[in-house]
């Protein structure tokens, strides 16, 4: 296999392949093209062992997904043009994909900024709102925005009112069915997921349905419950949101939660955060932080952009269009 030792271009290839059908780390017979993560630097192999982990809690949204592949024809990746045949901008992304039924994904496909430490890749967000899955994040579609990620985390989104089962437990190595189920649920109105399990010829459903409007969660199931262990729980984590997790036994239930938006993170502190790892001048530090703490409105944060470099400017532009969300 040819190539070279490039530590980032490994940890962007690894992110996408989580977000993949099939992930591959993809060594040789060359003693110096192995690619398990403790053949890198403690800070690459930390962030491998992340995504790594994150693939197998994704087994059971994964294997959703990969039923209604086999039995409905309806692929684990696509791309976005499937669904928005009509809209030139799903033409103009052609490596932005949806992962299933309730996340799209972006992945990075050029070097990181050195002054910035960050990479950017153009975003189509379709008409609705979408959440970062890492960060929870809130974007309005109908937009096309850069977006810029460092190297421990990728572009990926989660749909308004998403619902993500994911094994309860970052340590594991079979694919037992799971103890514990985390979902993770984003706002929305209402919406459902139906988690399909299979053993020993026999399968089980879990329905897991959200009204966001009402404030009540539902939790539905259906088939031989010997097959799951008798002990599993569920976990709801509203993403985004000011409500504690929800636990839940595995029978037929409901739940009522009450909940808003959790406080945004204030945009200046958004923009110290950046300007305080960056390779510039601390006097342009300074000022363009000062600019920020006096701007008055959205006239004075684009008198303020149009006098930075393209990827100052960049950066600045999505931090103001998720403050503002």
């Amino acid at each position: 296999m040819l190539g070279d030792y490039d530590e980032e271009l490994q940890t962007r290839w690894l992110q996408f392949g989580v977000f993949s059908p099939i992930t591959r780390l993809h060594s040789s017979r060359s003693p110096f093209n192995s690619k398990e993560p403790w053949f890198f630097s403690e800070t690459t192999s930390k962030i491998m062992k992340k995504y790594l982990r994150l693939r197998h809690q994704m087994i059971p949204y994964l294997y959703t997904m990969n039923v209604k592949t086999h039995e409905e024809g309806a692929p684990l990746i696509s791309p976005i043009y499937y669904f928005y045949p009509e809209n030139d901008e799903s033409y103009n992304v052609p490596n932005q994909y949806f992962f299933g039924t309730e996340l799209m994904v972006a992945p990075i496909v050029e070097k990181m900024d050195l002054t910035f430490q960050s990479a950017k890749v153009d975003v189509w967000f379709p008409e609705g709102e979408w959440y970062d899955f890492f960060s929870d994040k809130k974007y309005t579609g109908g937009v096309k925005l850069s977006v810029y990620r460092d190297i421990s985390t990728t572009p990926v989104f989660a749909k308004s009112g998403a619902i993500i089962p994911l094994v309860g437990s970052e340590i594991g190595m079979g694919v037992d069915l799971p103890e514990v189920v985390d979902w993770y649920v984003f706002p929305g109105k209402q919406h459902s997921f139906e988690m399909l399990e299979d053993q020993n010829g026999q399968r089980y459903k879990t329905r897991l349905s959200i009204d966001w409007e009402m404030g009540m969660v539902e939790l539905a199931l259906q088939g031989d419950s010997s097959i799951v262990p008798s002990n599993r729980k569920h976990r709801i984590h509203f993403k985004g949101t000011n409500v504690s997790i929800i636990e839940l036994p595995n029978k037929n239930d409901t739940a009522k939660f009450e909940w808003k938006d959790n406080k945004r993170t204030s945009l200046n502190d958004e923009v110290f955060r950046l300007l305080k790892t960056a390779s510039l001048p601390y006097e342009l530090k300074d000022r363009l932080l000062n600019q920020f703490i006096n701007a008055k409105n959205s006239h004075d944060l684009m008198n303020i952009l149009h006098h930075q470099d393209k990827e100052l400017r960049g950066r600045l532009l999505e931090m103001i269009f998720t403050s503002q969300n």
